[in-house]
């Protein structure tokens, strides 16, 4: 009989349920460029922020119960249907985005409370409307905790549209101020609301995965223009004053360069965000792990590739220990740029202030010359004056440090997800991490291909 009532008018189903989805994604764009507005620029002037966080709550919690009341004084029919789904769409779609006050988050509540009251009127007190009620704010509260999870993941979404439109209409009487609704009518606002969740949070998934790649493009860029912004002039500047100030007061000061191997092979292969991809990482990984070390260091990200350290009134061997940890992080780790995980391997010149040097510039070339040792020495090093103190002095490559490894090639869309093809995959044998790794250069002599 359910069925009968659903299906008997299946085109008007059918099209209520494109007009929900068509106001759905339209509704949750013009959200989302508000809340992105608020929230991402944050140097606006106070009276504008207010009013774009006074038109985040009008546009949730007053449209919404607006749109409520209207449909349950002005339509005495199953249209009400609709639009009671569209406003309890308005009013949980802020639980998705996060950043929001206590207060503001509370308000979003409280809409909820009154859109449930309005609805549950008749029978608020009895057994199903309040474990429904309990039910339903349970879940709208785990949905405010885990709001990108959802937003990122379709069927969870769907799962999540389908509990709450259900408890929101299978708890409600039959007869409301809004008029009467049977079993089958509450189940088709039950697959209206669901469908329309459906269709928007698929369309809005793949328009925010675009969104996203979109903003790590621009973030690269920025990236870019900020690096070339801090000139190496500045970063001059500040080293003959750290400089004077250690010679003065007698303490130490450990300098090191560090210069990423084969960094331009990745800018050629990748593309040049990836390269900024990777600098970001790379700087990233330097600050947390000379932060876990509890000394006093800077670091200068100068042009492209080339890092400069400095360890002010500490041992030599505190820094090297330090810079060796910053190395092996670097080697360990695999920077994710799109669908490509890239390593990165680094060279690195130390030296520390002597009683002869009278500038900064003589400590920097003694360190640019404990570099180019580095580099002769294979790269993936660490030359603390003229002595190697991390990495191979072997200067050449060796057979048994390479070797290919087979792969299966699947199709995971076909029954049985059936393998194609193989393929070999390059790798070296990394003796300090014990573990085959992504060689930095697939630049092997013709001896060892053949």
């Amino acid at each position: 009989m359910i069925s009968l009532q659903i299906f008997e008018a299946l085109p008007l189903f059918i099209m209520r349920t494109m007009v929900e989805c068509f106001f759905g994604i339209g509704f949750i764009q013009y959200y989302h460029r508000i809340w992105v507005d608020f929230h991402e620029n944050e140097a606006d002037n106070r009276d504008r922020r207010m009013t774009l966080r006074l038109q985040l709550f009008i546009l949730t919690a007053l449209v919404g119960l607006f749109i409520q009341l209207c449909a349950i004084y002005y339509v005495h029919n199953d249209a009400a249907i609709m639009y009671i789904n569209w406003a309890l769409f308005v009013m949980l779609l802020p639980l998705l985005f996060a950043g929001f006050s206590k207060i503001e988050v509370g308000s979003q509540f409280l809409a909820l409370v009154i859109a449930w009251y309005l609805q549950h009127r008749q029978n608020l007190f009895s057994p199903q409307a309040l474990v429904g009620l309990v039910v339903f704010f349970g879940v709208a509260v785990f949905l405010k905790t885990r709001g990108e999870f959802f937003m990122r993941h379709w069927a969870a979404g769907i799962g999540v549209a389908a509990i709450e439109s259900g408890l929101f209409w299978f708890t409600a009487p039959t007869l409301t101020a809004g008029g009467f609704y049977s079993a089958g009518e509450k189940t088709q606002a039950v697959l209206l609301f669901t469908c329309m969740l459906a269709f928007v949070l698929g369309y809005w998934l793949r328009q925010f995965q675009e969104d996203q790649r979109a903003r790590e493009i621009e973030r690269l860029a920025d990236y870019e223009r900020g690096s070339q912004q801090n000139s190496y002039a500045k970063h001059q500047h500040e080293l003959e004053s750290m400089f004077a100030t250690v010679r003065k007061d007698h303490k130490g000061f450990i300098f090191a360069t560090m210069d990423l191997d084969n960094f331009k092979q990745i800018n050629t292969r990748f593309g040049h965000l990836a390269g900024n991809a990777v600098l970001i990482g790379v700087t990233t990984t330097i600050n947390e792990t000379l932060t876990r070390t509890h000394l006093k260091y800077r670091v200068f990200h100068i042009t492209g590739e080339e890092f400069n350290f400095v360890f002010t009134d500490r041992t030599k061997a505190e820094a090297v220990t330090a810079i060796t940890s910053c190395w092996q992080a670097i080697r360990k780790q695999e920077f994710q740029f799109e669908q490509n995980n890239i390593a990165v391997t680094s060279s690195i010149g130390v030296t520390e202030v002597r009683d002869s040097d009278r500038s900064i510039n003589d400590v920097y070339m003694r360190a640019d010359d404990a570099l180019s040792i580095s580099k002769r020495h294979g790269r993936d090093s660490i030359v603390f004056d003229k002595t190697v103190v991390s990495g191979s002095e072997n200067l050449e490559k060796r057979l048994a440090d390479y070797s290919y490894f087979g792969q299966g090639v699947y199709d995971i869309e076909a029954t049985g997800q059936p393998k194609y093809y193989h393929e070999l995959l390059l790798r070296a044998f990394d003796p300090l991490q014990k573990r085959w790794i992504l060689p930095d250069s697939f630049e092997l002599p013709a001896w060892m291909q053949i």
